[in-house]
């Protein structure tokens, strides 16, 4: 009998964490759940950490015998899942306690495609809270949640459980991608999706710290121009329109740019730094091209209100 869920562990010189890591799956209520890790050739000591593992029966490693990119790590994980459901976790970031068993009951209960759900950050090994995202848990039509994607994503890889076939229509993770590899996943797989659920609770824990690959995609310059480059793939996919939407999507890629200007020059990376700032004048002029007669202002701050068409989930 097929499992209805896969935890799919991608790992690459984690060994340090991945205890920690392993220790919270095995202690989820793993009823028709699988757990796959797969192992990137690691030269640290991950394998010594998974053998210890090894007796349990729901665990199946996978080994590469030489390492691969990032996205076509996740992509053999994932095309090896025998769930209908994946989650994708993260070698370093922890689930919370009844996770898998709350989101086993929204996979079973619900007409939905794919489920976000918040996390808490956990930094030095210190857990702090995040703000959620939306007020609610709510049932959310997809498209409408695609268009939220465009503009910005609040949720890392570990923070979706989705279904595998949804992930298999949009040609699997994007290899060409190298930092919004989640995101552009996301942005899409909502897009053709006819319904997703948002879960309010923090399900896991999402680790910070400064070896992680989204501050190496920033520090060598190739996040900002990889997700604008991203939205602008979409918009013309779609044919999308409305001035509205675009000016969203402009204005939260100069909120971007300005971020990461200002953790280079916090940084002390001051070339790095007046390249985003390159970035900001360049989105600030094509703004200014984007002239609408009355402008939608921010909604305020999170948690946001659900988009249009959503319904509360029991969740």
């Amino acid at each position: 009998m097929k499992p209805l869920i896969s935890i799919c562990i991608p790992n690459y010189n984690h060994g340090s964490l991945l205890k920690q890591t392993l220790d919270a799956v095995f202690n989820q209520d793993l009823t028709d759940v699988e757990v796959i890790i797969s192992d990137n050739a690691s030269t640290d000591a991950s394998l010594d950490v998974i053998n210890q593992f090894k007796h349990k029966t729901q665990l199946t490693l996978l080994q590469q015998p030489q390492t691969v990119s990032m996205s076509a790590h996740w992509n053999k994980v994932v095309q090896a899942a025998k769930g209908q459901w994946v989650i994708m976790l993260c070698a370093d970031d922890l689930l919370l306690a009844d996770s898998i068993c709350r989101l086993k009951n929204i996979a079973r209960s619900n007409q939905v495609q794919a489920i976000f759900f918040e996390y808490d950050f956990l930094i030095n090994d210190i857990r702090t809270p995040k703000t959620a995202f939306y007020q609610d848990n709510v049932i959310i039509p997809g498209s409408a949640q695609s268009e939220i994607f465009l503009k910005s994503n609040n949720f890392p890889l570990t923070a979706c459980m989705f279904q595998k076939q949804l992930l298999q229509d949009i040609g699997w993770f994007d290899q060409t991608k190298n930092f919004c590899t989640d995101w552009h996943a996301w942005l899409n797989m909502s897009a053709i999706a006819k319904q997703v659920a948002y879960v309010k609770a923090p399900l896991f824990l999402y680790r910070k710290h400064e070896e992680n690959e989204t501050n190496r995609c920033v520090q060598q310059l190739i996040a900002l121009d990889e997700v604008i480059a991203m939205k602008d793939e979409f918009v013309e996919k779609y044919q999308l329109s409305n001035v509205n939407l675009i000016r969203g999507v402009i204005l939260n890629s100069l909120k971007l740019a300005n971020r990461y200007r200002d953790e280079m020059h916090n940084n002390g990376l001051l070339k790095e730094a007046a390249f985003y700032q390159e970035k900001i004048s360049e989105l600030e002029n094509k703004l200014s091209q984007v002239t609408i007669d009355k402008p939608e202002l921010p909604s305020g701050s999170a948690p946001y209100a659900p988009p249009a068409g959503s319904i509360l989930l029991n969740a």
